[in-house]
Order: C-alpha cells, then structure tokens, then sequence
C-alpha cells in the first residue's frame, strides 16, 4: 500500500510521515481483520481535528460491527486521548472513517492543503480478491458447522 502527500502550501510541516501513515492503515485493516471484517483504507485525510482513515467494508460487513471495535482500534493505534471517533457513513460516499485525534498541542495550519491519496490500484483488486476468499472459506465452515 503506498500514499501519495500533496503538498500546496510547502510552510506547513504534517505531523506523520509516508510510512507512518502506512503503518497505521496497516494497523486499522489488521484490527478489524482480527475480528473478521474485512476493510480497506482507501484515502487518508488532514483534517482539522485529526486525521479521518477513510475504509471501503466489503459486501456484508456490518458497520455496527465496526463501531463496536472503536476502544480495540483507539488502543491499537495509541490514540492521544484514548478514542478514535468513528463517522459512519461518510456523507454522500460509500465509505465510513475513523478519525484519529491529533497529538496535544498539533494545530494544523491549514487542514485543507493536505490529502493523502491511495495511488497503488491493484493492492486494492488483490485485496477484494482475498475478501472473496475469506468469505468464501468462513460460508463454507458454517455450512460444514450447521450439517454437523
């Protein structure tokens, strides 16, 4: 998974850099995985107060689900102030975020002059293929589990 930074204000320095930002998508999709909700994190925003993980769930996968896990992903990813604050769906998009408040004492400067972007495609296509296998697998382990 790689991001892209654009930059258009060069005066104001971002708190995170290319691989932690990485790490902590990483981070969110393991998590959530742990617990047999396949997500993916699709775009990484700057925003005023903090930064908004946006997830793509695949087919199936209940967001009150997900927001049952907010203290396992706050706990996971050291959140500063011990929660991320989901936003179930993001508005106008099939996406829903998680935001992770910024360290004490970080204010943005301009929030808006920066967006992190997914650039690798088809990380994303290898991912929706392995969801497909994933569900597949535990389909099959509940129709063995309910012949039994």
């Amino acid at each position: 998974m790689r991001f892209l930074v654009k930059k258009i204000m060069e005066t104001h320095k971002t708190i995170y850099t290319d691989k932690e930002l990485q790490g902590m998508a990483a981070i969110i999709e393991k998590v959530l995985l742990s617990f047999g909700l396949v997500c993916r994190v699709v775009e990484i925003d700057y925003q005023e107060n903090g930064l908004i993980f946006a997830m793509e769930p695949i087919l199936g996968c209940s967001l009150e689900e997900i927001e049952r896990h907010d203290k396992d992903l706050a706990l996971a990813l050291a959140s500063p102030n011990g929660q991320v604050k989901m936003i179930m769906p993001i508005p106008g998009r099939a996406l829903f975020g998680i935001e992770l408040p910024y360290p004490k004492g970080f204010v943005p400067k301009n929030a808006d002059n920066y967006k992190v972007l997914e650039v690798d495609r088809s990380k994303r296509e290898n991912a929706s293929r392995l969801a497909r296998v994933f569900y597949w697998i535990s389909d099959t382990s509940k129709t063995l589990a309910t012949k039994l």
